[in-house]
């Protein structure tokens, strides 16, 4: 299984800024709060109508947005279900639409921690 989140990528996204890694990060999460929540619902509502488009496209854009911080996991799963929707294969969606959910709140939780960097 892949890490949660690799703190050497988050690190590298971060110090490419050119900002302080701490100011960083709390502008890169404020940014993926906005986003991330509405993709993991929009991944789970494409999913349950088979809608192959709407899928690829929140798989993908949350595949970036979670790869940015290093959250190796999630944006594995994500480029699974985009990988699903591009040929749309409809072989338990719902399985990994719930898999996406369950490690988006894994990550989320990890990424607000104290001790993350």
């Amino acid at each position: 299984m892949e890490i949660l989140i690799d703190r050497t990528q988050l690190l590298e996204s971060l110090n490419a800024m050119g900002d302080d890694v701490q100011s960083s990060l709390a502008m890169v999460l404020e940014l993926y709060l906005e986003d991330a929540p509405q993709l993991v619902v929009a991944i789970g509502q494409a999913a349950a109508q088979r809608n192959f488009d709407a899928l690829r496209f929140s798989a993908h854009s949350l595949k970036s947005s979670s790869g940015t911080l290093g959250a190796q996991r999630l944006a594995s799963l994500c480029q699974q279900m985009e990988f699903k929707a591009r040929s749309e294969d409809d072989s338990d969606l719902q399985g990994l639409s719930q898999q996406i959910q369950a490690t988006y709140q894994e990550t989320l939780a990890t990424l607000q921690s104290p001790g993350l960097l």
